[in-house]
């Protein structure tokens, strides 16, 4: 999976695709994953990441990473596979 390159983000959460003239809002932790994957860092550092700074057990957030770049996908900022986590592991 990469972020399509010329996708534009703003400091406060605003990513917006040149391509379709598509503008998104996401949160501090959207953005955080968002700019993590953008600087090639692995989506298991990823979540580790964020294990450890929020408040947040491990299948919610599998769930959440998963559906956060299957809405990336669906709007075209992404391309490649979206899908990280098994539920169950």
């Amino acid at each position: 999976m990469k972020i399509i390159r010329d996708i534009a983000v703003s400091e406060n959460g605003l990513i917006f695709n040149p391509i379709t003239g598509d503008s998104f809002k996401i949160n501090p932790i959207g953005m955080e994953i968002f700019n993590s994957k953008r600087n090639n860092i692995d989506i298991i550092e990823i979540k580790e990441s964020i294990l450890v700074k929020y408040d947040i057990d491990k299948n919610t957030l599998d769930v959440d990473i998963n559906d956060f770049f299957n809405s990336m996908s669906r709007n075209r900022l992404i391309e490649g596979e979206t899908r990280y986590f098994d539920i169950d592991d």
